[in-house]
């Protein structure tokens, strides 16, 4: 009994020992720190009309028929990239599969103009039921405007 006691005394003091030894070696590095993360996305930019002038009309054109043909109402957040007239990284969420897709499509395509350097873009793109008078003056049954508010998105 006594020799067990002296043997596990022995181990745990080697243990102690080497504990020891390996902490005083990496004594330095106990003041540097590394923080790992993300980066934070650029800050969206929404002031889409100023930039894409006759984005409404475009979009109406381009998606009309797919909101149509869909029935869908509701709100969709859309980002993209713009570096001179080239719109990039096109990005929707909301709405059904075959909306985003289409919607990615036409903002891909709309007419963009910017000072040359790469900003993002945000906007809320909201598809709603026309009123009795805009179906009287022509407008089709649902309509894709776009609104500033990206925040609740």
């Amino acid at each position: 009994m006594n020799h067990a006691y002296s043997l596990r005394f022995a181990a745990g003091a080697a243990l102690a020992l080497a504990c020891a030894a390996a902490g005083a070696q990496t004594g330095a590095d106990l003041n540097r720190v590394e923080i790992t993360g993300q980066t934070l996305a650029p800050i969206a930019r929404v002031d889409v009309h100023a930039t894409c002038r006759g984005i409404d009309d475009e979009l109406q054109e381009s998606i009309g028929a797919l909101v149509a043909r869909h029935n869908v109402t509701g709100d969709m957040r859309v980002d993209f990239e713009l570096s001179g007239s080239e719109v990039t990284h096109v990005h929707s969420r909301g709405s059904t599969p075959e909306m985003r897709y289409g919607v990615n499509r036409a903002v891909s395509r709309i007419s963009c103009v910017n000072g040359g350097q790469s900003q993002h873009y945000a906007f809320l793109l909201t598809m709603r039921q026309a009123t009795d008078e805009e179906l009287a003056a022509g407008l089709p049954p649902i309509i894709a405007s776009i609104g500033h508010s990206v925040a609740a998105q």
